[in-house]
């Protein structure tokens, strides 16, 4: 972990001093919002990931964030996904890793 920010404006600076792959982003943020710091960062540092942290899986706030350019959602209430495969958000509240099966449509 290269750090911690208080409030999007930290985060953007720990950003910008580099050395940093991924950033996790509360979305509820002091002085300056988890979107907005989302926003300056990938305009800024388009190598960095942003994936942001959110309480509830239906935020409004999430689709305006990964219109940010924000990289993928957590919901801090996020299952947890087996081990060593690569984990990756899933709708509907489902946690899927890259070697799981498909949900099945019907």
């Amino acid at each position: 972990m290269t750090g911690a920010a208080a409030n999007g404006v930290e985060a953007v600076d720990l950003v910008a001093k580099g050395n940093v792959d991924v950033v996790l982003m509360d979305l509820r943020m002091p002085v300056l919002d988890g979107v907005r710091a989302t926003a300056r960062i990938t305009a800024g540092f388009p190598g960095v990931a942003v994936l942001v942290l959110t309480p509830y899986a239906d935020d409004d706030s999430i689709a305006t964030a990964l219109r940010a350019g924000a990289r993928g959602y957590l919901t801090q209430d996020a299952e947890t996904c087996p081990r060593p495969a690569p984990r990756r958000r899933q709708g509907g509240g489902r946690c899927r890793s890259s070697s799981s099966p498909r949900p099945s449509s019907g």
